[in-house]
């Protein structure tokens, strides 16, 4: 097998590359989890133990509020609707990459079909039972830019996405298969990859953003 000019092979060091791509979008998924525990948390009505906090972060409803986070990632300022809307140079999407069009709205299957060895989660029996801080992983200093970019998003999710939406996985799903992309990709059973060109996702932020406009009126 050929070798590359540093003497590792080749096939390895891709394979090491993939992992590593990999491995960095669960410490990545798991920063954004903790972040949506703590503001639930907050935000509660009632003083809900850990239990109860987790166990209304369905796989489904977790998918949706991480496309979410994605899609508030997209732009650089907060106008919508007019030709001032000015698209971030980097955003959540290039990361992570694409979702697929399942029955209940978007899905990132890369991190979905890994729930159970999300790092500083304890996962069992299909949904997460609580925090296990022997695997929690800081995100590495060159992905600061990364934590950064979520730290933005979150912040605009929380302050565009009402508490009871984000509460809601039917809620959240409803406002998915609302949205254009998953719309014209969803074709049942097939796990159909949904586009992220930077044309359709900017439709699809205005889009999202004028259907949370709609509901809050």
């Amino acid at each position: 097998m050929p070798h590359n000019k540093y003497g590792c092979n080749i096939g390895i060091c891709r394979l090491c590359e993939f992992m590593c791509k990999a491995n960095d979008k669960l410490i990545v998924f798991s920063y954004a989890f903790d972040k949506f525990v703590d503001y639930q948390k907050r935000v509660a009505i009632s003083q809900a133990s850990d239990d109860e906090v987790f166990k209304s972060f369905s796989n489904t409803r977790l998918m949706k509020l991480i496309y979410c986070l994605c899609l508030e990632s997209l732009v650089a300022n907060d106008e919508v609707g007019d030709d001032d809307l000015v698209m971030a140079e980097y955003n959540l999407f290039d990361f992570f990459g694409n979702f697929n069009a399942l029955r209940n709205g978007p899905v990132l299957l890369e991190i979905y079909r890994a729930l159970d060895i999300i790092p500083g989660f304890k996962y069992e029996n299909g949904r997460f039972i609580g925090f296990n801080e022997e695997t929690k992983i800081a995100i590495p200093t060159r992905l600061d830019y990364i934590k950064t970019q979520i730290n933005i998003a979150f912040d605009r999710l929380i302050k565009n996405l009402s508490v009871s939406i984000f509460m809601d996985r039917d809620k959240l799903v409803s406002l998915t298969h609302k949205l254009p992309i998953w719309t014209n990709t969803f074709i049942y059973s097939l796990e159909k990859i949904m586009s992220i060109q930077r044309g359709d996702l900017k439709q699809e932020y205005i889009v999202y953003r004028q259907l949370l406009n709609k509901v809050q009126e």
